[in-house]
C-alpha cells in the first residue's frame, strides 16, 4: 500500500476544492386565508462542497459535488435536502475514458444518475454511452436505493475550427413526489445542436429537441381529494445568428418554436392554457461594455389564441473618471397586439454599483407588475404549515429594493444578497462564505 501511495505521489496530481457555507432567511406575508398564518418566516443553513482529485498524471480523476440545506428556524420551514450531484471515479487511457459512480449526463432532460459511462475521443470526434439508474429525481429528492428507475443513452459530438455539432438521446425513469402523491414515469429525449463560425464576426447555430414526458401538470380529481398527474411532451426548435457588425455594434437574431402536447383530461379539473408558441427575437448591443452600452431587445411571440409584443432596453454606464462606479437602468414591457391596452407584464430596475478588482457591490430598486399574480406553494394541514420548495424565499413583491455584494480572492470568497418588499414588509437575505483551495504535486 505504501508503495502504491509513493508511486501516485511520484507521478503527479492535482487537487481542486471548494467548500461554502450559507444562511438564507426570509419573511413572508399573505392575505390568502387558505395559505395559513398571514405572517411567516423561515431560515435555512446550507453547505456546498465540490472537489476534484486528479492522480497518476491525470489518468485517474475523482469528483464530488454535494449540496445540502437544513431548516433551523421560522414558522414556515422548508424540507431538508441532502443532494449528491456527483460522486464519480474516472479512468483515462489513450482515447478512452470510463467513469463509475454518480454523474450528470448530456441530455435534453436533466438527469443525475448512478451507473457507468464510457467515452472515446479523437481530435475532432467524441462518442459517449451511459447506463444505470436515476439518482436524483426532478423533484430534487434522492431516489431510494431499492427503487430502480432505468437510464440509458449516449452522445456523439464533433468539433472543428469552424463547426461544432452534437447529437444525444436516451431514456430515463423519473419519480414525481408531492404531498400525498408519488408516481413513477418513463421519459425519453433526443437533442441535436450545431454551431458554425461563418467568419470572425459571424456565428450561426441551430438546435432541436424532442422530450417525451418532459414535465408534468398536477391537478385535483373532480369530487375527490386526491391528485392527478399528467405528463407533457415537449418539442423545441431554435436557430440563431450573431453578427459583430463593428467593434461597438453587435446584433443577434433568434427564432424559437415550442410545441407542447397536452392531452385533454377532464379529471384534472383545471382550465389548461396551451404553452406552445413561436418567437422571433432581435437583440442589439451598442457600445463598449467596459465604458457603457445600450442593449435594445424586441421579441414577437405568436400563440394559438393571440399575438404578443415584448420589448425592452437595458443600459449601463461605466464612466472612466469614476474608476469603478457605474449606473444601470433596465425596462421591459409585454402587451397583446390584438388589444394594445392590455399590458401583461411590466418591469423596470434602476441602480448603481462599484466594481474594483475582485469585489463588487450593487444597490437599487425594481418593480414587477403582471396580470397573473404570483403563486405561493404554502399549504396548511392539521400538522401545521408545509412547503415543497423555497417559495418563502422568493418575494411576492411588486416593488423591491435590493443590495448585492461579492468578493473573491485566491483562498476565499463571500457574497451577500438582500431584498426588501417596499409595500408588504417582506425581507429576504442570503449570506455565503467559502474557501477555495488548490494544490499540485
Amino acid at each position: 500500500m505504501i508503495g502504491l501511495l509513493l508511486l501516485a505521489k511520484a507521478m503527479g496530481g492535482d487537487l481542486d476544492g471548494r467548500v461554502a457555507f450559507d444562511t438564507l432567511a426570509a419573511t413572508s406575508r399573505t392575505e390568502d386565508p387558505g395559505a395559513g398564518v398571514p405572517q411567516s418566516s423561515a431560515m435555512d443553513v446550507g453547505i456546498q462542497a465540490r472537489g476534484e482529485l486528479s492522480e497518476l498524471d491525470g489518468r485517474l480523476t475523482i469528483g464530488v459535488d454535494y449540496r445540502g440545506r437544513v431548516p433551523v428556524a421560522g414558522v414556515f420551514r422548508n424540507r431538508e435536502q441532502h443532494l449528491l450531484f456527483r460522486a464519480e471515479a474516472a479512468w483515462q487511457s489513450g482515447p478512452w475514458e470510463v467513469g463509475l459512480g454518480r454523474f450528470t449526463v448530456p441530455n435534453a432532460l436533466w438527469v443525475s444518475m448512478d451507473g457507468v459511462r464510457a467515452t472515446w475521443r479523437s481530435k475532432t470526434l467524441g462518442i459517449t454511452g451511459f447506463v444505470g439508474r436515476r439518482g436524483l429525481s426532478t423533484s430534487r429528492r434522492n431516489v431510494p436505493l431499492n427503487v430502480f428507475l432505468p437510464v440509458v443513452g449516449g452522445e456523439i459530438r464533433a468539433t472543428t475550427k469552424t463547426i461544432s455539432a452534437s447529437l444525444n438521446g436516451g431514456l430515463a425513469g423519473d419519480r414525481i413526489e408531492l404531498p400525498g402523491l408519488t408516481e413513477d414515469v418513463q421519459a425519453g429525449a433526443v437533442q441535436a445542436q450545431v454551431s458554425v463560425r461563418a467568419s470572425e464576426r459571424t456565428l450561426l447555430g441551430a438546435s432541436t429537441s424532442l422530450a417525451n414526458e418532459a414535465n408534468f401538470l398536477v391537478g385535483p380529481n373532480v369530487g375527490d381529494l386526491s391528485l392527478t398527474v399528467q405528463a407533457l411532451s415537449l418539442y423545441r426548435a431554435q436557430a440563431f445568428a450573431s453578427w459583430r457588425m463593428a467593434p461597438k455594434i453587435r446584433l443577434r437574431t433568434t427564432f424559437l418554436h415550442q410545441q407542447v402536447a397536452v392531452a385533454p383530461d377532464a379529471s384534472l379539473g383545471l382550465p389548461l392554457v396551451d404553452p406552445s408558441f413561436t418567437d422571433l427575437r432581435v437583440q442589439t448591443v451598442l457600445g463598449n461594455p467596459a465604458v457603457g452600452f445600450v442593449r435594445p431587445d424586441v421579441r414577437f411571440r405568436a400563440r394559438t389564441e393571440r399575438f404578443e409584443l415584448r420589448f425592452g432596453v437595458a443600459t449601463e454606464a461605466h464612466p472612466p473618471a469614476l474608476r469603478g462606479a457605474y449606473g444601470l437602468a433596465r425596462g421591459w414591457l409585454e402587451q397583446r397586439l390584438d388589444d394594445p391596452s392590455f399590458v401583461q407584464h411590466v418591469r423596470w430596475q434602476i441602480g448603481a454599483g462599484f466594481e474594483r478588482g475582485p469585489g463588487q457591490i450593487e444597490a437599487g430598486v425594481g418593480m414587477v407588475d403582471r396580470t397573473a399574480g404570483p403563486v405561493s406553494s404554502r399549504s396548511s394541514t392539521a400538522a401545521g404549515l408545509e412547503s415543497e420548495d423555497l417559495s418563502p424565499f422568493v418575494l411576492e413583491a411588486q416593488n423591491v429594493a435590493f443590495l448585492r455584494g461579492f468578493f473573491t480572492s485566491r483562498g476565499w470568497f463571500g457574497g451577500l444578497d438582500m431584498e426588501a418588499n417596499l409595500l408588504d414588509r417582506e425581507l429576504r437575505a442570503f449570506l455565503q462564505v467559502g474557501i477555495i483551495g488548490r494544490t499540485s504535486w
